[in-house]
């Protein structure tokens, strides 16, 4: 395989593992609640709150 195709597998791959581990650490929040939410409204919220973060991170007008 060669250097540039490692390299994308590397960083989707990295993304997917980040989105699971978003999706587990909102899950296991949700639990200590008692408003329930199922699986897959959790599943749908972690790209939504992963293009947040993208968006206040590259936004001049917020401080650091």
């Amino acid at each position: 395989m060669s250097e540039r195709w490692q390299v994308v597998v590397g960083v989707v791959g990295g993304l997917v593992l980040f989105w699971l581990v978003l999706v587990l650490v909102l899950w296991f929040e949700q639990r200590k609640h008692s408003g329930r939410a199922s699986l897959v409204d959790l599943l749908r919220l972690a790209p939504d709150v992963v293009r947040l973060l993208k968006r206040l991170a590259s936004d001049s007008s917020v401080p650091i």
